[in-house]
């Protein structure tokens, strides 16, 4: 080929190939400066998006407990990044004691001092729960095994412990259940649950790969959870790390894929009745979102009254009396909502209504009665000022309401164990 014409065409790919990264170029900085906007104009109008907004607000919400936020936040992520551990039964757990100003975690990882288990007790209980349970917002004194102490002084001789994990349910509550059996067989066991068991199925449902929802619900450091699994002997899925280089993580994909997706959202949707049938195949049908959340709270309902069932069964087994508690939040307030508390439930919609779908279904259900599960989601019903804020997020509560929780778990064990009689 003639010498020239080649260097001409080489020119023009040069020349193409100049203006394509200068237009990748501009659109990048383009993006950067638009979501630098947004994220200014969401500061602005939500004040815990910024690290002193969000103290403030921590500070205002737990206003009895006597708590340093950031040293909080680190103690806690020191405990979840360093003792966290792959469970090929239960998904994760805590591997060794731990001990900072605000978490003291004992021999099986569970937060509770470690001195508790050398005391000497007439009587143990153990409660079970996620991070509500666990008090991810509250110091020692202020979670709901912490409050529950108080109502027992030295002569009655009575241990409460905190098996309590965050991002727990009654499905890996089982598991947990069976195995502190074999170092211990308390008298009796207090299941606190509701919010995981809507999270979790929704998430499994919904094939979630991020770890959004569980920022947002109570499980911040979802991360180490995968980075354990690969680390543990069972050699599970692939290695987990980040790639060098993302494009998912460039401002301009962002903006493209909301672009793409902003249109893909204004394409007429197949319905029912247009739905196609392929020969030999299943029915392509689009499912409503009133569909789903029916679908879906059936399933959560059937599934926690079957894990009801095996966890008093194992109890009966073993002679130790449970009791099952339908926990609060934001969907059971009771009162009118706070302008922050509605936009934590306009984040998430569809998930708020499938709670409140799922919690109807689950006290509506005869079973309800022959498994001691008891409704407390309406601790607040009666709260005399409305616009106190009690809730760091759609569930996590301050030391106030576990205060409360822990009275009424108190009073309906005394009122069955004197109906028993």
């Amino acid at each position: 080929m003639d010498p020239k014409r080649n260097r001409g065409i080489l020119r023009i790919i040069l020349f193409n190939l100049i203006i394509l990264i200068a237009f990748c170029v501009l659109l990048e900085a383009f993006s950067f400066l638009f979501y630098k906007v947004r994220r200014y104009q969401y500061e602005s109008n939500n004040p815990k998006a910024t690290k002193e907004g969000a103290m403030k607000i921590f500070n205002e919400i737990n206003r009895i407990e006597n708590v340093n936020k950031e040293n909080f936040m680190n103690d806690f992520e020191n405990l979840f990044k360093k003792r966290l551990d792959f469970h090929p039964y239960r998904w994760y757990y805590l591997n060794d004691t731990f001990s900072s100003n605000y978490f003291k975690t004992d021999k099986l990882g569970y937060r509770n001092d470690p001195e508790l288990w050398n005391t000497k007790a007439k009587s143990t209980t153990a409660f079970f729960g996620g991070s509500t349970m666990f008090g991810l917002n509250n110091t020692e004194e202020y979670t709901i095994p912490g409050r529950f102490r108080l109502f027992y002084n030295e002569k009655d001789s009575t241990r409460v412990l905190n098996f309590g994990i965050p991002g727990y349910s009654t499905s890996t509550e089982i598991n947990a259940t069976i195995e502190l059996f074999r170092y211990l067989l308390p008298d009796t066991c207090v299941y606190y649950d509701g919010v995981n068991e809507v999270i979790m199925h929704y998430s499994h449902h919904t094939y979630w790969t991020d770890d959004s929802i569980y920022s947002k619900m109570g499980f911040p450091f979802y991360e180490p959870v995968r980075e354990a699994i690969y680390r543990s002997p069972y050699k599970l899925g692939t290695p987990y790390s980040k790639p060098l280089f993302n494009l998912a993580e460039l401002n301009s994909y962002k903006l493209l894929s909301g672009i793409a997706g902003y249109f893909r959202n204004k394409l007429p949707k197949e319905t029912k009745a247009e739905a196609t049938v392929n020969p030999g195949a299943e029915e392509s049908v689009s499912e409503s979102e009133s569909e789903a959340i029916e679908r879906l709270s059936t399933e959560i309902c059937n599934i926690y009254y079957e894990n009801v069932r095996v966890i008093q069964s194992v109890c009966r087994e073993y002679n130790v009396t449970c009791y099952f508690f339908i926990q609060p939040s934001l969907a059971h307030k009771g009162s009118a909502y706070t302008e922050r508390e509605n936009k934590i439930i306009a984040d998430q919609p569809t998930l708020h209504k499938l709670y409140l779908s799922a919690y109807q279904k689950i006290n509506a259900d005869p079973r309800k009665s022959n498994y001691r599960v008891m409704d407390i989601s309406d601790v607040l019903a009666n709260e005399t000022n409305p616009q106190l804020e009690n809730f760091h997020d759609y569930c996590h509560v301050n030391g106030y309401v576990n205060q409360k929780v822990a009275e009424r778990i108190r009073m309906c064990i005394d009122t069955s164990l004197i109906r028993s009689r």
